[in-house]
């Protein structure tokens, strides 16, 4: 646990109400949408010798008692109690393992995205290029669902893998010269220490994020993004907007491709069959099969479907084994049949292109896709845009500016057509409802943020906007008005309250980002609490770096920790992409700027 975690998290735990034990049961696929509420479909079944399909469900006993019996068949208990001795928990032998392959690694850090319900880290690890490069990037996620030990169990793995290819592979060291690859081993770290497929507060994970999600799944939280954890995740997509990733499950032994909300193709899905296929093909588990993800069962509001919505990410569920709570050496057979696959998707090819504004030469938050493609977004501080899957002709644009025609390795300078000039002093909102003056014409303004989706606000007769801030993700905002007029970085959103932020030590001082990227110095209170509606940094007396909140300017700050005995400097940031996180992120390792 990072220093000074504790006043925000004691103001933030509460206690969840205990799980009632669960069942699963496999029902008739087209009566899955009939199902009750407390009914959720697990995993896609098996066709029968009539040539019916079944689809595994979980729910409490009661409930499933209500089927109707021609409905249901093996029904059975889901096996509780501790995970079992041995595996890699994210408190123990994992979190040890995770640790010490960051710290042997050359090029690594180990980062702490948020905390969960029950207060445990969420980590992360970058390898390869640091964050701040812009580098195409990749993730490999693990542990959404806490009983499910194969999926953490190939994170650690590949992340162990990676430290060591690159300190003695010089054929790896050369492709991680060019990319980030993320490891994140325990996204549900409270279910993982429980063996529970939900979180702390009885929530699925994987029906939490924000692309069609749904009330009607089994525990999808009280909305998109409601959970911490998630929340964490959501944040991090936003930060490094990866080309491709591996969600990592287990329950079947498939790897499935999007949409999972509906059986309607994607825009690249004959693209994705194939990166798929290449991972089905150098995979040893037996009977491993390559399917769409709502061809096997439909589901709303899970990590893919998110990714790939939001951020043109293609990412793909990889169900490792057919067993969840597997022991050691089973685990570890299965991540064995899985090495090869997973090594060769961390380490595919991954094209780029570079784009630029074509007037003043600075970098654009931009997209690229094919003819029929999803947009892929790039880095706004860099203007890079990683690219899987070998795409020919592309096209490229960027809010306000004229869609080009390129190529993989093009540096592209996009002319504007309906960029408005910078806002002076944009407007900063709390995360309350609450009016805002926003630049531009017209009765009508729309919000938008990559990553996130586009509001639509109106504007009263006094020139004002009523902003629901409280669903906004917390930094910078575009606003677009009634003529099609683009004002970049025209509204920022506010983090936390001030009294959600831990205190600090005498002494210490804190830091934002102008709107023209310069660092200013705001103030903080005797009792070391800043007095600041977006504070990014705090550097404390002793000179070790702590990140309280996520507003000014997310893609622009990355947080130091121990090790960093000066204050930042705007030379620091250079020309390098410097990122940010709600919550603390701290240095793994000593390192100087």
């Amino acid at each position: 646990m990072l220093r000074g975690a504790c006043p925000l998290l004691c103001a933030a735990l509460t206690a969840a109400p205990a799980a009632a034990a669960e069942e699963q049961a496999f029902v008739l696929r087209e009566t899955a949408a009939a199902l009750p509420n407390g009914l959720g479909v697990d995993h896609g079944g098996f066709a029968d010798e009539t040539g019916r399909r079944w689809v595994a469900v979980r729910g409490e006993a009661e409930i499933l008692d209500v089927l109707p019996v021609e409905w249901v068949r093996a029904r059975r208990a889901i096996p509780v109690g501790p995970p079992p001795d041995g595996v890699a928990l994210p408190e123990g032998v994992g979190r040890s393992r995770f640790d010490a392959a960051v710290a042997a690694a050359p090029r690594a850090e180990a980062v702490v995205l948020g905390w969960s319900h029950g207060g445990r880290d969420i980590v992360a690890a970058w390898f390869g290029q640091p964050p701040e490069a812009g580098a195409p990037s990749l993730w490999v996620l693990g542990g959404h669902h806490g009983d499910e030990v194969a999926g953490y169990e190939a994170a650690v793995w590949l992340a162990e893998r990676l430290s060591e290819g690159d300190a003695a592979e010089p054929s790896v060291r050369e492709l991680l010269d060019h990319r980030t690859v993320w490891v994140v081993p325990w996204v549900n770290p409270d279910g993982v220490m429980d063996a529970t497929r939900y979180n702390g507060a009885g929530v699925d994970l994987n029906r939490n994020y924000g692309v069609e999600w749904s009330s009607r799944e089994q525990r999808a939280g009280s909305g998109p993004f409601s959970e911490p954890e998630s929340q964490a995740m959501r944040r991090l997509g936003g930060l490094v907007r990866p080309a491709a990733g591996l969600a990592l499950h287990s329950g079947a032994v498939n790897v499935g491709y999007v949409w999972n909300h509906t059986e309607s193709p994607a825009p690249d899905a004959p693209s994705l069959v194939d990166l798929a296929t290449s991972y089905a093909a150098t995979c040893s588990t037996e009977d491993f099969y390559v399917t769409n993800g709502a061809a096997w069962y439909v589901t709303h509001g899970d990590s893919n479907d998110w990714s790939y919505g939001r951020f043109g990410t293609w990412e793909f569920t990889v169900e490792l084994s057919k067993r969840k709570l597997l022991e050691p050496e089973a685990a570890r057979q299965t991540v064995g049949e899985h090495e090869a696959s997973l090594w060769a998707f961390v380490l595919q090819p991954i094209d780029e292109v570079v784009v630029q504004d074509a007037l003043t030469g600075a970098p654009l938050e931009a997209w690229a896709r094919t003819p029929t493609g999803q947009a892929r977004w790039g880095s706004a501080a860099t203007g890079r845009i990683g690219l899987v899957g070998a795409p020919g002709v592309l096209e490229v644009g960027a809010p306000g500016y004229r869609t080009v025609e390129a190529r993989p390795g093009d540096v592209v300078a996009l002319e504007p057509v309906s960029v408005a000039p910078g806002v002076a002093d944009p407007p900063w909102v709390r995360p309350v409802r609450q009016p805002v003056h926003l630049p531009g014409a017209g009765a009508t303004r729309v919000l938008s943020r990559v990553g996130e989706e586009p509001v639509r606000v109106d504007v009263d007769p006094f020139g004002r906007s009523m902003v629901p801030a409280g669903r906004l993700a917390t930094g910078w905002w575009t606003v677009e008005d009634a003529t099609g007029a683009i004002f970049p970085r025209a509204m920022g959103v506010g983090a936390e309250p001030v009294d959600r932020w831990p205190a600090t030590s005498p002494g210490a001082r804190a830091f934002t980002l102008g709107v023209h990227r310069e660092l200013v110095e705001i103030a903080v209170e005797p009792e070391g609490t800043p007095l600041v509606r977006e504070a990014v940094w705090l550097v404390d007396a002793a000179g070790e770096q702590l990140l309280v909140a996520d507003a000014a300017a997310p893609e622009e700050l990355w947080a130091r920790g121990a090790g960093c005995a000066s204050i930042p400097q705007t030379g620091h940031l250079g020309l390098g992409w410097v990122s940010i996180f709600l919550g603390w992120a701290r240095r793994r390792r000593e390192e100087t700027w």
